[in-house]
C-alpha cells in the first residue's frame, strides 16, 4: 500500500496550506473594506444628490415667483392709463 502523501511532502503540503488559508483570509478582509468604502461612498453620492435636489427645487421656486411678478408686472401695465 502506497500512501498518498510521502511524509517528505508533508511539510511542503501544509505550508501551502497555510500561505492559501493566509490569502483567503486576507482577501476576505480586503473584500470588506472595499465594500466599507464603497458604502460610505454611496452615501457621499446619495449626500450630495439630495442636496442637488434642494438646490433644484430652490430655483424652481425661484422661477415660479419671477413668473408671478412678471405677470403681476404686466397686469399693473396694462391697467395704467396711457401717458398723454
Amino acid at each position: 500500500m502506497n500512501p498518498m502523501v510521502d511524509r517528505d511532502q508533508l511539510p511542503l503540503l501544509l505550508g501551502i496550506g497555510a500561505i492559501v488559508v493566509t490569502l483567503s483570509a486576507g482577501t476576505c478582509s480586503t473584500n470588506a473594506r472595499i465594500g466599507d468604502l464603497n458604502d460610505s461612498m454611496n452615501n457621499r453620492f446619495d449626500d450630495v444628490n439630495r442636496r442637488i435636489d434642494d438646490v433644484n427645487r430652490r430655483i424652481d421656486d425661484v422661477q415660479t415667483d419671477v413668473r408671478e411678478l412678471r405677470g403681476l408686472l404686466f397686469e399693473s401695465l396694462k391697467s395704467d392709463p396711457p401717458a398723454n
